[in-house]
């Protein structure tokens, strides 16, 4: 009925087609164009069906409906087969287009949706047209393919078991999606990110050496996964500290407060709890939230600052009690006549005599403090007079009432000291210093250094001679005059011998 239709209306089909196809072949070409100058893959799918596709319609068209040439004919039949494989083509590459699309396109939907998915979609659209062309076009029957291939499956399914298990668990895991690629997720108590998720395995690389592991997903789904996210992901770090029953706690968490506010990436303020009683020790709870690709770096300040943080305050890290080794005692301890020599090593001490430097030694002890710990912080009294045995230590200043940008104003190393206010006690320093390197101190109590001053002459001579050379450093790089300008920013350093 269509036929014969389409026979005595043949000027308005050739019309049809002189028109119709020359304007779609236009808008596929002006719509394919644009997306390739936005660079969607989608172009290169549309491309194909301009080119491939609907060149052996358009011939297909023309045998049937303008020549008149019926279906069964064999010229037919293969003009027909080709453009449906011209057709399963231009599908295949339209979805794998998609897919492209998904991955360069990680916030739209299509890169939500399992790759499986799109993988079956692609075998239906397949074997749909093909059995389209060997039924519908060329008249086999596939009734009995059908029973062969259903028989086939049974037997396979009875001895791929395991495999097809792990293919159900891989489908229902993409369908539940617990993790994507480059999230970082914790299995089997090891931190792995996730590389690739496959219709039958999981890759992943692991942390501690950057292998590749591959996970088939049936072991993969019956395993605890944790899974922390992306860049710019929040962790809630947790650790537990253990100290001896002889470290008061509010001692203890004054010390930890102090080790937490100088870390990096922390999102949160911290919480800090006396968690619990140990054989050992008092055990100890920090939390807080953190960036989670910064976390590798707070375990490893959180782990060195409180060592260096539990010996200067004498504080004991616990150990169990089944462990029989000797760790030695955390509060550092040098014996006496090493802290003379090194006194007599320092420039400003080494014209003092023998009597003066044993006096000097009995007031002294040993911190130690991490690399980037701040020593002395600006506004707050020096706890002693510090003379740096190793390492080095940056010395800064912050304008604008102490709540500007710290400005660096020298660099020292051992040999050299700070902190001289300490001499007049109870007044906040000037300047903050921080530790650059790993650094060990002598730390002077500074009624002693103030004693010094005022019994021996030579000594406040060659202290009046340190301290007028940080004056010009401290001047010449605030830009101020001996003397003046805003006291916030700029102190008398020489007021300090003046005024004892």
């Amino acid at each position: 009925m269509a036929e014969s239709f389409f026979k005595q209306d043949l000027f308005l089909l050739g019309l049809s087609l002189v028109l119709g196809l020359p304007i779609l072949v236009l808008v596929l070409g002006e719509l394919s164009e644009r997306l390739a100058r936005r660079g969607n893959p989608l172009a290169q799918g549309l491309r194909q069906i301009r080119h491939v596709v609907l060149p052996v319609l358009a011939a297909l068209f023309i045998m049937r409906y303008i020549l008149g040439m019926v279906g069964t004919a064999g010229s037919v039949r293969w003009v027909e087969t080709l453009f449906w494989c011209t057709v399963i083509y231009a599908a295949l590459t339209i979805m794998r287009n998609v897919t492209q699309f998904g991955e360069a396109n990680p916030t739209s939907w299509i890169a939500n949706v399992p790759t499986l998915f799109l993988a079956l979609a692609r075998g239906v659209v397949f074997f749909w047209i093909l059995s389209h062309i060997l039924s519908g076009i060329w008249g086999f029957d596939l009734s009995k393919l059908g029973t062969v291939v259903g028989l086939g499956s049974v037997a396979i399914g009875l001895a791929l078991q395991s495999t097809i298990g792990s293919l159900v668990s891989g489908f229902l895991m993409l369908a539940d999606r617990p993790f994507k690629p480059n999230d970082w997720i914790v299995v089997g108590g090891e931190w792995m990110v996730v590389k690739e998720v496959n219709w039958r395995t999981t890759r992943l690389m692991n942390y501690m050496d950057d292998g590749l592991v591959m996970i088939p997903n049936g072991s993969l789904a019956s395993e605890t996964i944790i899974n922390y996210g992306q860049e710019g992901a929040v962790y809630k770090m947790m650790a537990f500290f253990t100290f001896s029953y002889d470290d008061p706690p509010d001692i203890v968490k004054k010390v930890l407060a102090e080790v937490l506010s100088g870390l990096d990436y922390i999102l949160s303020e911290p919480s800090l709890l006396t968690y619990g009683f140990k054989d050992y020790g008092i055990q100890y709870r920090v939390s807080c939230s953190v960036d989670f690709w910064g976390s590798g770096a707070i375990w490893d300040q959180l782990h060195e600052r409180l060592y260096f943080a539990a010996k200067r305050n004498g504080l004991t890290l616990a150990r169990p009690i089944e462990f029989q080794g000797e760790l030695g005692d955390l509060q550092p301890k040098l014996a006496p006549q090493k802290i003379a020599d090194m006194l007599r090593a320092t420039a400003l001490f080494e014209s003092l005599d023998a009597a003066t430097i044993d006096r000097l030694t009995a007031g002294s002890t040993v911190h130690n403090y991490a690399a980037g710990e701040v020593i002395v912080h600006q506004g707050k009294p020096d706890e002693g007079f510090y003379v740096i045995q190793t390492g080095a230590v940056a010395i800064a200043i912050a304008v604008q009432d102490g709540a500007g940008q710290p400005q660096d104003i020298a660099h020292l190393e051992a040999g050299e000291f700070f902190g001289e206010m300490a001499l007049l006690r109870n007044e906040p320093s000037p300047i903050s210093a921080t530790a650059t390197t790993v650094v060990r101190l002598l730390v002077i109590d500074g009624p002693l250094i103030t004693q010094l001053i005022e019994q021996n002459p030579q000594f406040a001579m060659a202290m009046n001679f340190f301290l007028e050379k940080r004056q010009m450093t401290v001047n010449t790089i605030t830009g101020m005059e001996d003397g003046q300008g805003d006291q916030t920013v700029h102190h008398d350093w020489l007021d300090i011998i003046k005024r004892l």
